[in-house]
């Protein structure tokens, strides 16, 4: 229902087809942020990050805190495997 809804709604579609993949790039770095404050994952939490940037670059933004974060609480061990894994993927 809610799908038919937004697309019989003129302004819903405008809002999308300008937006175009914001909300897919806004979803992976949430669940990354979630992964690794929530779960303590770092590996995947990187994966997340490295899906985000493979959908805009925007999300290049948010790596300066995220590398720093996964150095103050998981090491530097971690921290090379996460950035080996967002430059790979």
């Amino acid at each position: 229902m809610v799908c038919f809804s937004m697309m019989l709604n003129e302004r819903n579609r405008i809002l999308n087809a300008a937006m175009f993949n914001d909300s897919i790039m806004s979803f992976h770095l949430f669940f990354a942020i979630y992964l690794l404050v929530i779960h303590r994952r770092p590996k995947l939490s990187a994966l997340f990050i490295s899906l985000g940037l493979s959908m805009k670059v925007g999300a290049l933004l948010i790596l300066p805190s995220f590398f720093g974060i996964v150095q103050y609480q998981h090491g530097i061990y971690n921290l090379l495997a996460t950035i080996f894994i967002v430059i790979s993927v």
